[in-house]
Order: C-alpha cells, then sequence, then structure tokens
C-alpha cells in the first residue's frame, strides 16, 4: 500500500497539518510508454469501480526516482510519499 500526498492546491483544510493525506491505494503492475516507465494501481477511494481500477491510474517514475501521477477520476496529481507493507 503508498500512502500519498495531494497537491498542496487541491489539500483538504482539515488536513493542513499533516501534507501526508492517507489516501492509499495498491500497486497492480507496472508498465511503459512514451511518458516512462509507470506503476498502475487500484484506488478503493474512487467513486466508481471503473475509476478505482482503470487502466489510466498511473504514477510515473520521474527523474529523481519518486513516483507521481493521476488515476483515471483524479483532478490533482499524487506524488508518493510512503510505502507501507
Amino acid at each position: 500500500l503508498l500512502a500519498q500526498k495531494e497537491d498542496e492546491k487541491e489539500q483538504e483544510q482539515d488536513n493542513f497539518d499533516n501534507p501526508a493525506s492517507q489516501h492509499f491505494v495498491v500497486i497492480m503492475g507496472s508498465g511503459s510508454d512514451s511518458k516512462g516507465r509507470y506503476y498502475r494501481f487500484f484506488d478503493p477511494f474512487a467513486k466508481t469501480q471503473d475509476a478505482g481500477t482503470s487502466r489510466q491510474n498511473r504514477l510515473y517514475e520521474q527523474s529523481d526516482h519518486s513516483l507521481s501521477g493521476k488515476g483515471a477520476a483524479m483532478r490533482s496529481n499524487f506524488t508518493v510519499t510512503e510505502v507501507r507493507p
């Protein structure tokens, strides 16, 4: 499971003191495309099953080896802040 941080401009006011939003996703696979290497994820918090399991739910590996990206139904970008077993 991964804990993620939302872009600060989209962060909810009641979560302001803790930049890690505790938004968990589950890595389901990896691949690569024209944007680079990515990890597919399922988002159990998504409003619909289709959005939560979309093939477009991808976290891309950045040049500093961090992971960030968007899900099919997400408006803001997410960056991985923590990996939990």
